[in-house]
């Protein structure tokens, strides 16, 4: 007993010595920890502020390392409604945000060679810091329309445009190795695993047999995110996918695939069409660089779908084209005459309020309205009744943010598919080829997706976006520096 007594102080004492071993990251512990304890006394009970600012402390000084955090993170992502809504500091802080702060500051105290040079010289940089600005200039746009006090409310939707991005850097300007970018993708597996699970189960709750309205599910993303839950999968499943062509174990390689075949009948189920066109893209993209055999097969599929998919599956389909007889009232206003008549009332609407935004833009072309003002302004464009989202990113962005706004946004996807194009042709490493080719299929899947519906500024869909580009980059640049290694070796 004694002798178990003495191992156990000498090993909290081998932690301790190793935990105070950094004494300006434990600073940081240190005020974060106060300040966190201020910020709650102000607003929550004494316990449950002690336990905050506890649990803060545990995370700075167990899981010191960033990459630790990262794979909580990648956990965390979709699952944000199970945190705590807000800490009612910065506009809105959850528990998602006070994670992305903690890892971007442990990452700060990491050893980087060049890190501020490579911060310089990699693309994303700039075409973040643009995409802040156009944020920023939306904001004061719509102090235009809305007055000084509208800052106040851009803050917490301008967070979860920008705080996600910044998982991009402890990643991409990093040290890690391959080794570290094959766990973190085994990490966006087991979630998008998880998400497919929970996602089944809930459909399975109100049955298959027939397609209702009232069967639209959002599964983790909660009520009226069945659209989102669709597109979460097209932009993740067909990283997994690639992945599973270049894996070699065979174990690994059929647990990827089966998490590829859970996120397709998730998608079925969520009778999202928009990401039915985003799969059938990104399944594309995966057969023409790679398994051309895909391409017979989608064809086959796509050709005899009436054959294999569940009823519901073709009951949502066929309903797209649909005359319109009866409108209710108050929500969409349009003449006999006007083509929405030739289609159900969820596509008549998108077609009613895409007039509305073309007319916007043609208002203020280089401008934009501003941040967060469509909603504010698009009943004086659109028939429309009440305030609708524009169920289309590109002309959202274009309305809020003008023409020039949208190129910004749109180079967020154009380069880094570049970049990885680049990456599948020249790189070496299984794993390089396979994110590579991943994120191609992806974006083109983001892109279709993005046709139909505003998807791209939620934290829960978008989050692991950003992470898995920043494992592109650090994967180029380890490929990089295994070509200069071996030039030095010829030379």
């Amino acid at each position: 007993m004694a002798e178990t007594d003495t191992n156990m102080i000498s090993t909290s004492k081998h932690i301790l010595s190793q935990s105070f071993s950094e004494p300006s990251l434990f600073l940081f512990a240190a005020v974060l920890g106060s300040a966190m304890i201020a910020f709650s006394v102000l607003n929550f009970p004494i316990l449950f502020s002690l336990g905050l600012a506890g649990s803060i402390l545990f995370l700075v000084l167990i899981a010191r390392r960033a990459d630790r955090l990262l794979v909580l993170i990648i956990f965390v992502i979709p699952f944000q409604s199970k945190l705590p809504k807000s800490l009612n500091v910065g506009g809105g802080l959850n528990g998602f945000n006070v994670l992305v702060l903690l890892v971007i500051v442990l990452w700060m105290f990491q050893k980087v060679d060049d890190r501020l040079i490579r911060i310089k010289n990699n693309p994303m940089t700039w075409l973040f810091l643009a995409f802040y600005l156009m944020i920023f200039l939306g904001i004061f746009r719509s102090v235009h329309w809305m007055g000084w006090g509208f800052i106040s409310q851009a803050i917490n939707p301008a967070k979860r445009w920008i705080l996600p991005t910044l998982l991009f850097f402890p990643i991409a300007i990093s040290m890690y190795d391959e080794k570290k970018m094959r766990l973190f993708v085994y990490a966006i597996a087991a979630v998008v695993f998880l998400m497919a699970f929970q996602s089944l189960r809930d459909f399975h709750s109100v049955g298959f047999g027939h397609y209702s309205d009232s069967h639209r599910l959002g599964g983790p993303f909660g009520v009226g995110g069945e659209n989102d839950l669709a597109a979460f999968f097209v932009y993740f499943a067909p990283i997994l996918a690639a992945v599973a062509f270049y894996e070699k174990k065979i174990i690994h390689k059929f647990a990827l695939y089966g998490v590829v075949l859970l996120s397709i009948v998730t998608i079925l189920f969520t009778y999202s069409r928009g990401a039915y066109l985003g799969g059938i893209a990104a399944l594309l993209v995966l057969g023409i660089f790679k398994k051309r055999g895909l391409l017979i097969f989608g064809v086959v599929l796509a050709l005899t779908f009436r054959l294999w998919v569940p009823s519901a599956v073709t009951e949502r389909v066929e309903m797209t084209e649909k005359h319109i007889i009866v409108e209710e009232p108050g929500e969409i206003i349009i003449s006999p005459s006007a083509i929405e008549n030739n289609f159900e009332k969820s596509t008549a609407l998108r077609i009613t309020i895409w007039k509305g935004a073309l007319k916007m833009i043609q208002e203020y072309p280089l401008r934009g309205f501003g941040f967060l003002m469509f909603q504010r302004f698009m009943t004086q464009y659109a028939q429309i009744a009440y305030p609708m989202d524009t169920h289309n990113m590109y002309l959202r962005t274009a309305v809020e943010h003008g023409l020039p706004g949208l190129a910004f946004f749109l180079l967020l996807w154009i380069v880094p598919f570049f970049a990885a194009a680049g990456l599948f042709r020249h790189g070496e490493l299984p794993l390089s080829k396979a994110v590579a080719l991943g994120v191609m299929a992806s974006i083109i899947g983001i892109a279709i997706v993005n046709l139909w519906g505003s998807r791209f500024f939620r934290e829960e869909l978008v989050g692991l976006y950003w992470i898995i580009l920043g494992i592109l980059y650090r994967l180029k640049t380890i490929e990089l520096s295994m070509t200069a290694k071996k030039g030095a070796v010829n030379v």
